[in-house]
């Protein structure tokens, strides 16, 4: 069978490249530590194909002290590319030929190039409106949800070399009062204006067996969809469920009696996506897994999230934080932890700020954001403890933190960013939180605040003669399978209109289907503490939206919503649900709530769950007839 590779290269030029200084070419220079030779061979002409328009543009690359790719003024022209936008480029080669596609996503952004002369500002004009009677700028920024303010104010005309024919205006740029560091910003303008650090470009390639998603990954139609890669994978059965519920939100709760493999089933998932240069000698703990082990006497997040000492003057960072600090390091692994027997104490006690901060991710041009877990002031303390470091990067906090003295594969552009100590600690878009759970006489029940912000599964274990052989999935895998699976955790989809935006032939169906199923289940639940809102929808378009992804040519939209909402009542509805005969009675109706549940949900044909939410109703109904009281876990 042969193979197919897809390469995604994006880049932000600046307004040299868009022929805006003094050379008036047009081009893209490509950082020299990346290789794009695969998409544009030295010195060759190639043809690339606007995936909007359909349009060719015939491209040059030049090599010599810079590889350049030239001839880009016609597209330049064509979207009226600015400095902030971004330039997509896909290759797709199957062993055969190479197929080059451009497209373009563009935004309101005002670009800030600071050096040790001062700022100089692209698009100054964009901020007008901000401009105060002295001629300084007042900006009001939203950022990891506070507000701050920036001011810019003029400092002077010079050269920015000595032959430059003209000069450049510089400006003084703060934040709350604060200098920006040295390096270039966007202030992305909109509703709510942010400011963030962008790479000058973005590299990503997955190879693959299966042709059928490709027109899910070239960006079609829309300028500012962005595409998805769903690599194929040969997994068991019991991967297939938990992979979906990843993908539509990065926190599981993993179900089921003692013993039946589910602290493992993480430990495995991080086995299988750890790349060389994360994994242990010994085989025993990759390097992108961390175990907490969940006491009976939390009843606050310290344990966690740590805490400040006022006996050590200085806070006391916890192997959570230090595991989060981690991930930032490596965004394009993913990171498991796993909370050990969570509900061996009340989790919303301990783990309150970590489900308020999961429903505040974002997607930006930058990766999933969300709000603030650890504030910034903490690790500029950090950074004053023992060697004094002024100007501490996340690379030398992170080094600090696990007592280590260097790490050589952290990129570049990730290791000397300031988002530590001038943002604060967010929770990494490629961390993935699975707890798991054992409901029993020693364990604390669930409110429905963390099932509602959950992904529910159920693992009550299968055949005895399954546990033989298991050991040898406790092992690292060869990296072209590594990129397969680490691929295959991106959360692609925050809200139910990306998805939307994503697949505009299906929206309709989407909307429609995803809204009404739901509104059926709400009347059925009328009445009880059990019906569900706007954070359920969401999450059953997302995971249709997955689903949709890696869809089959056989797959109609109508079976993956059935199959989705199938999902969603197994994951999110039934685990809430609990209540003795008087709460499932209905006067006007022969058949109780759980009853007319079933009626509701169609056959699922083929299903990748063991079990599917008709057979889970039909043993919750069991359940109240025999005990007059029934609820999910058994």
């Amino acid at each position: 069978m042969s193979t197919t590779k897809i390469i995604q290269y994006i880049h932000r030029p600046n307004n040299t490249e868009l022929g805006k200084g003094n050379t008036h070419e047009s081009y893209m220079l490509i950082p020299s530590n990346i290789d794009v030779s695969s998409i544009f061979p030295s010195s060759v002409e190639v043809v690339v194909t606007d995936s909007i328009s359909g349009k060719k543009y015939r491209l040059k690359s030049a090599s010599g002290k810079e590889f350049r790719v030239n001839q880009m003024g016609d597209f330049y022209r064509d979207y009226s590319v600015n400095q902030g936008d971004e330039i997509i480029i896909t290759n797709v080669n199957n062993g055969t030929d190479n197929k080059r596609f451009i497209s373009i996503r563009k935004f309101e952004r005002v670009a800030i190039i600071t050096s040790s002369k001062g700022s100089e500002i692209i698009n100054i004009e964009k901020l007008d409106d901000c401009k105060q009677s002295d001629g300084s700028y007042h900006i009001t920024l939203y950022q990891n949800g506070m507000y701050s303010t920036m001011k810019i104010s003029f400092l002077s005309s010079q050269r920015k070399r000595s032959d430059s024919p003209n000069t450049t205006d510089y400006y003084d740029v703060a934040i709350n009062g604060n200098p920006i560091t040295v390096g270039t910003h966007y202030i992305t303008l909109g509703q709510k204006n942010t400011f963030s650090d962008l790479q000058k470009c973005e590299y990503s390639e997955v190879e693959f067996d299966d042709l059928n998603f490709l027109r899910s990954f070239i960006p079609t139609g829309n300028v500012n969809t962005k595409p998805h890669i769903v690599p194929t994978l040969e997994t068991s059965s019991q991967f297939r469920p938990l992979l979906t519920a990843i993908r539509t939100k990065p926190f599981i709760l993993l179900a089921g009696i003692s013993g039946t493999g589910k602290s493992r089933i993480v430990r495995e998932l991080a086995f299988k996506s750890c790349p060389k240069y994360l994994q242990d000698e010994d085989h025993t703990t990759p390097g992108n897994y961390c175990m907490i082990e969940v006491k009976p006497n939390w009843h606050d997040s310290t344990e966690l999230l740590g805490y400040y000492s006022n006996i050590n003057k200085g806070y006391q960072f916890k192997k959570f934080v230090k595991f989060l600090v981690k991930a930032k390091m490596f965004p394009k692994v993913p990171f498991f932890v796993c909370l050990d027997e969570m509900n061996l104490a009340p989790v919303e006690h301990y783990f309150a700020e970590v489900l308020s901060i999961l429903e505040t991710r974002k997607n930006t041009s930058n990766g999933i954001k969300t709000d603030i877990i650890i504030e910034p002031r903490y690790f500029v303390e950090l950074s004053k403890i023992g060697d004094y470091n002024p100007s501490a990067t996340d690379r030398d906090i992170y080094l600090k933190l696990f007592a280590i003295d260097t790490e050589n594969d952290i990129n570049t552009e990730i290791g000397n960013r300031h988002d530590l100590t001038t943002v604060g600690l967010t929770l990494p878009g490629n961390v993935i939180i699975i707890g798991t759970v054992n409901m029993d006489d020693t364990t604390h029940q669930f409110s429905r605040k963390v099932i509602d912000r959950a992904m529910t599964i159920e693992m009550n274990g299968g055949k005895l003669s399954d546990m033989f052989g298991g050991s040898k999935n406790l092992d690292y895998l060869p990296d072209a399978e590594q990129k397969k699976w680490q691929s295959a955790f991106r959360q692609p989809y925050i809200n139910a209109d990306e998805v939307l935006d994503a697949h505009p032939d299906a929206a309709e169906a989407i909307k429609t289907q995803c809204t009404e199923k739901l509104e059926q289940i709400n009347a059925v639940l009328k009445g009880t503490p059990f019906e569900v809102s706007y954070r359920v929808l969401n999450e059953l378009v997302i995971m249709t939206g997955v689903m949709l992804d890696s869809k089959k040519d056989d797959e109609t939209i109508d079976n993956i919503i059935n199959q989705a909402v199938d999902n969603i009542m197994l994951m999110k509805i039934l685990p809430r649900i609990e209540g003795d005969e008087e709460m499932f009675a209905v006067k006007s109706n022969p058949k109780n709530r759980l009853e007319q549940l079933m009626d509701l949900l169609p056959e699922i044909a083929t299903t990748d769950n063991p079990q599917t939410a008709k057979s889970k109703i039909k043993e919750m109904n069991d359940r109240l007839n025999a005990q007059d009281f029934t609820r999910f876990w058994p």
